[in-house]
Order: structure tokens, then sequence, then C-alpha cells
């Protein structure tokens, strides 16, 4: 449910619909709440313009968010919450999504910090 380019993060979610989501930019490592969620991964980010963009696949993106940031290298973490919690038809539901980065090392890897159980 992530996949990582140079300079990238795209996010996967349970529904093709718009979604809840949070974005927290903090000074240090959040502190572990993993137990509050369904599925939880890392990985790295670098950014080197200042600026985050934040858009959805249907998205027009010199229209979407920027959030401005220090540059550098961040770790990101991506926790999805609610993911059993959709219709049948996979239009409505109750799944959110946090996305958390702080300046960190720079590293490709995606770490999977909590694996869906379904």
């Amino acid at each position: 449910m992530l996949a990582i380019a140079p300079r990238m993060i795209g996010i996967g979610t349970v529904r093709n619909m718009d979604v809840p989501v949070t974005i927290e930019i903090h000074d240090r490592e959040p502190d572990n709440d993993t137990s509050e969620w369904d599925h939880v991964v890392e990985a790295a980010l670098d950014v080197g313009s200042g600026r985050i963009v934040v858009a959805g696949c249907t998205d027009y993106f010199p229209d979407a968010m920027r959030v401005e940031v220090p540059s550098g290298s961040y770790c990101v973490r991506v926790s999805y919450g609610a993911l059993e919690n959709i219709s049948a038809d996979g239009l409505s539901g109750e799944d959110h999504y946090r996305v958390q980065l702080w300046l960190g090392p720079s590293s490709t890897a995606v770490h999977v910090v909590k694996q869906r159980s379904k």
C-alpha cells in the first residue's frame, strides 16, 4: 500500500474515493501508537525544494496543496485506520490515513512497522 520513487511517495487507499488524510510535521520522531492503527509503514523522502505536494490520483497537480517544510531528508510514517469498515461496493467507509514526517536519515528502504491482517 506504499510506492516509493526518488522524491515521491504514493500512498494506496482501500477506496477509490476521496478519503480523510491528516498530515503532521514533527521536530522529532513521534511516539509509537501503532496499536491504534491497522497498518503502518515507514519510508524516507528527500525534499530539496522545501515544499511537499499533496495530491490525489485525479488532482490537477498545479492546483494541489503544498506544505512548506525545511529542505532535507525526512522519515515518513504512514498509518492506515479502519480499513475493514468499507461498504460492499467499496464506495463508502470509515477508513482514514495519517502521514507523519520528521527530519531524519535518508534511506530508500520501506519498513512495514505493522502488517494489515487481511
